[in-house]
C-alpha cells in the first residue's frame, strides 16, 4: 500500500495521514481520484478506510491488473509481489502457447503528473474527478498485452530457462540525454527478434560493442559521495556505474542493496545497455551506456546465490 499519491482534485501529493481530515472536511470527494506520485509510474490509485475506525487510510492499486512498474520508487513490497506474479504468470501463458512476446524499455518519464483528460479505465472530468468504465474482463491469450518492460520479470524468464533459446521481439530505443550523445553512437541490435541467449550477456574482460544487451554480473557498491553510489563490476574493473544513491535505496530491492552498502558484500545486478567508447578529455574510456537517461531504472538487483 503506498504512503502517498497525487490528488487530482487537489493537483498535488497527499499522505495517507492527511485523508480522513481531507475527506471530512470535503476537500477530498472521489476516493478514486489519485495517481502514483512516481513520473515513470503514474498508475491509478484508490484511496481505503477513509471513514473507519477500524483501519488507518491507505492507498491501493486502483486495478489488480494494472500494478506499479518494476522501479517505482513509491511502491510497498506487497505491491510489488502483486505485480512480480502478474506479470511472471502473463509471460508464462504466453510461452506456454508460442505466442511471440515484446521485452521492451522502460516507459519514459514525464517531468510532473498533469491533468489528463483521458484514461483506458475512465475519463476525468474538467473538475478532476474519474469516471470509472469497467475493463474487458477476458483472460483469452489473443487479447493480454504481449509487451513486458520490467527487467525482474525478463530475469526471472532468463533464470528459469533451460536452453535459453525462446524468442523474443525486443524493443530498446535509447534515451537522449546531453552526455553521452546517443544518438552520435548508433547503437545495434536495439529492435528485432532475438534469443534469451542473444539478449542476456554476462560481464566479463570480453564484451560485444556498440549493441544492446542486458548484461548481468557480481558488482560491488561503493559509496564515493554522500549523493552517489559506484556500481563496480567484480570480473571487468574497467567498467562501472555511477547513480544516485537515494534512488537506488528506494527501489523495490532497497534492503539487499542497503546491506551491501553496509556489509561490503557483492550482489548480482542485470543491466539493459551497451557499451561504448566514450571520448574525455583525459583520453577514451569504455563505459556502460544504460537505455535510460536515469541509470537506476535500466537496474535489477539480486542477492548472490
Amino acid at each position: 500500500m503506498s504512503e502517498r499519491a497525487y490528488s487530482i482534485e487537489l493537483q498535488k501529493k497527499v499522505k495517507k495521514s492527511e485523508l480522513s481530515h481531507l475527506f471530512k472536511t470535503g476537500q477530498l470527494n472521489d476516493i478514486h481520484a489519485f495517481y502514483c506520485l512516481d513520473p515513470g509510474c503514474q498508475i491509478p490509485l484508490t484511496a481505503k478506510a477513509t471513514n473507519s475506525s477500524k483501519r488507518s487510510p491507505h492507498f491501493i492499486l486502483q486495478h489488480n491488473d494494472q500494478p506499479h512498474i518494476s522501479t517505482c520508487t513509491e511502491v510497498a513490497p506487497e505491491e510489488n509481489l502483486i505485480r512480480f506474479e502478474i506479470e511472471k504468470n502473463k509471460v508464462k501463458s504466453l510461452l506456454h502457447s508460442k505466442k511471440l512476446q515484446t521485452f521492451a524499455a522502460p516507459k519514459p518519464i514525464t517531468a510532473r503528473i498533469k491533468k489528463k483528460t483521458k484514461e483506458d479505465e475512465g475519463s476525468i472530468s474538467s473538475h478532476g474527478t474519474i469516471t470509472k468504465t469497467k475493463g474487458n474482463s477476458t483472460t483469452s491469450i489473443q487479447q493480454i498485452d504481449t509487451t513486458t518492460r520490467s527487467l525482474d520479470i525478463m530475469v526471472d524468464a532468463f533464470e528459469n530457462s533451460h536452453e535459453k533459446s525462446e524468442v523474443f521481439r525486443i524493443s530498446f530505443p535509447f534515451e537522449n540525454r546531453s552526455w553521452p550523445d546517443i544518438r552520435s553512437f548508433n547503437i545495434k541490435a536495439t529492435h528485432g527478434k532475438k534469443t534469451l541467449n542473444n539478449i542476456f550477456y554476462p560481464i566479463s574482460e570480453i564484451f560485444p560493442y556498440n549493441e544492446f544487451k542486458i548484461f548481468f554480473g557480481e558488482v560491488y557498491l561503493e559509496e564515493v559521495k554522500d549523493d552517489l553510489i559506484s556500481i563496480n563490476f567484480v570480473q571487468n574493473n574497467s567498467l562501472h556505474l555511477n547513480t544516485n544513491k537515494q534512488k537506488l535505496l528506494n527501489l523495490p530491492e532497497k534492503e539487499i542493496i542497503r546491506e551491501a552498502l553496509e556489509k561490503r558484500s557483492p550482489l548480482l545486478v542485470y543491466c539493459q545497455g551497451a557499451v561504448e567508447l566514450i571520448h574525455l578529455k583525459t583520453g577514451e574510456e569504455f563505459r556502460i551506456v544504460t537505455v535510460t537517461n536515469h541509470i537506476y531504472r535500466s537496474l535489477f538487483f539480486k542477492s548472490c546465490s
